[in-house]
């Protein structure tokens, strides 16, 4: 399922990156957005550095955001950014439900519905 938003608890970035510099900031913000798209990102600086140019020493800085994918050791996760996605796509399969019930009064929700929701909203479902 693809959102459109990320949910951010500002107060919890600002206390997890208040000693990161404004580059490492931004760097990490970058790979963070990218992470909400992709459900990962790249593991090779080199790859990193086309969706936030930067240093080694600047990715050195990174490495406690990150942690090697459980699957695919090219790729790096964000817990966080990965269980916020599991509550959205939670929550917008409970609004299809509800809506579905109030809407169609007596009829069951089908389940193909509920499973391909993204494709309802005229995206790609990301099963």
């Amino acid at each position: 399922m693809k959102f459109p938003f990320m949910p951010i608890k500002v107060g919890d970035l600002i206390t997890d990156t208040q000693e990161l510099t404004d580059t490492e900031f931004g760097v990490y913000l970058r790979l963070l957005l990218n992470h909400w798209k992709k459900d990962s990102i790249p593991a090779d600086p080199a790859r990193m550095s086309m969706i936030a140019p930067s240093t080694p020493a600047v990715w050195e800085s990174l490495k406690e955001f990150f942690e090697p994918h459980p699957d695919n050791p090219k790729r790096l996760i964000n817990k966080t950014a990965l269980k916020a996605k599991e509550r959205a796509t939670d929550l917008t399969r409970s609004n299809r439900r509800a809506a579905w019930v109030r809407w169609h009064t007596g009829e069951p929700f089908p389940e193909d519905i509920a499973n391909h929701a993204g494709e309802l909203a005229g995206g790609d479902a990301d099963a």
